[in-house]
């Protein structure tokens, strides 16, 4: 004889397969509504177009009750994120749409909250390379600036918008979201401008890094055109840092912010086409030319709603240490002073790089820097 517990779960699973089939039915009605909708000429027929357009409204706020009741009784780690991704793009559009037929702000807001949602789902994809890894070893080259001072001072790491990289074509996402593809995933009525606006929230940090092993390679260090391109022409310094995994493969639903770390593919040739109404984000933000193949970069993606800045510096807490700082060929004694101040109390390695003309003046070698106050070379 069944007990009253076995009688509850069978209830209970049965209320909950009627939801999801409730839900599904009803998101299947909505996108009929959408497509008749898109099908009709706003100009050539206002009448038609506003009565469908309030029929999809209503369809959509009955078909959102659905999804924050399944919200209420799965928790939304549960509910799976192809379902997240397809609720949460045709609920943007159809927010999009009210707010731009409708002059509404309020909707206009709900359809950048519901765009940022559907950029979050699509971080999910594996780590791949990444994926046995508890930690892994990186290298960032940099100039010695306030900015990078700032961020050894207050433990982050500065990721910074695609858009405002030195070569347009460091990220694909810069051209694809321009082109007539946002047009014809929200229809093209403009109101691609809040889908847009949702993917202002990606950043990138650059790194350098062993791509075989992860793990500490002093041949990083050997590349001269690091040095030149990306630490000041040898006035520069390079960090070397250890992530763990809770900072390269971070996805908080709840606090809309994701941090995902591979390596760059290199690519002869890519086409944007135009029926592609789809970009995943490794196209998007992890593909660059072949000409560039010889960095061996590796990419930290964030994707934080929390701010609008262009710069925005991830707290690195203990998800994260720097291991080693390597000072540059022509790196001056006050750069160093001040860096080995900031950072020789928290265990940190300093070294600097090393030319022997009478051996190979384009090799470099690294040596371990002593840092002696009495010395009139570290005077300013």
């Amino acid at each position: 004889m069944k007990s009253s517990k076995d009688h509850s779960r069978r209830d209970s699973r049965i209320a909950c397969d009627e939801l999801k089939k409730s839900f599904f039915n009803n998101y299947k009605g909505v996108v009929n509504l959408l497509n008749e909708t898109r099908a009709i000429d706003k100009e050539a027929d206002k009448l038609a177009y506003d009565r469908l357009l309030n029929d999809l409204k209503q369809a959509f706020d009955n078909l959102e009750i659905k999804y924050n009741q399944m919200l209420e009784m799965f928790g939304i780690q549960m509910i799976t994120y192809e379902c997240k991704e397809k609720y949460n793009e045709l609920a943007g559009q159809i927010c999009a749409m009210y707010a731009s037929n409708c002059n509404c702000a309020e909707y206009k807001d709900k359809a950048l909250n519901f765009y940022i949602n559907y950029q979050i789902t699509l971080q999910r994809y594996k780590l791949g390379v990444f994926e046995d890894k508890d930690d892994v070893v990186v290298y960032s080259f940099r100039k010695y600036s306030v900015y990078t001072l700032e961020d050894l001072i207050n433990n982050t790491i500065t990721v910074v918008r695609p858009s405002k990289m030195n070569d347009p074509f460091d990220s694909i996402a810069n051209f694809w979201r321009k082109t007539e593809c946002l047009n014809k995933i929200t229809g093209g009525r403009g109101h691609e401008e809040i889908l847009n606006k949702s993917m202002d929230y990606y950043r990138i940090r650059s790194f350098q890094a062993n791509t075989a092993t992860y793990d500490t390679d002093n041949n990083v260090l050997q590349n001269v055109k690091m040095w030149s391109n990306y630490a000041d022409n040898h006035c520069g310094f390079c960090i070397k840092y250890r992530l763990n995994r809770s900072i390269f493969k971070k996805i908080d639903e709840t606090e809309k912010e994701v941090l995902r770390l591979a390596p760059v593919q290199y690519v002869h040739y890519y086409k944007i086409a135009t029926d592609k109404l789809k970009l995943n984000t490794f196209e998007a933000f992890f593909l660059k030319h072949t000409d560039w193949n010889e960095e061996g970069e590796v990419r930290l993606l964030s994707y934080n709603a929390k701010t609008n800045n262009d710069h925005y510096a991830v707290p690195m807490g203990d998800d994260a240490r720097i291991e080693e700082i390597i000072f540059g060929v022509q790196c001056k004694n006050d750069c160093k002073r001040t860096i080995y101040n900031l950072l020789s109390h928290k265990g940190v390695k300093f070294y600097e790089m090393i030319s022997i003309p009478e051996t190979d003046i384009y090799h470099l070698v690294k040596k371990e820097y002593v840092f002696n106050n009495s010395e009139d070379e570290q005077k300013l």
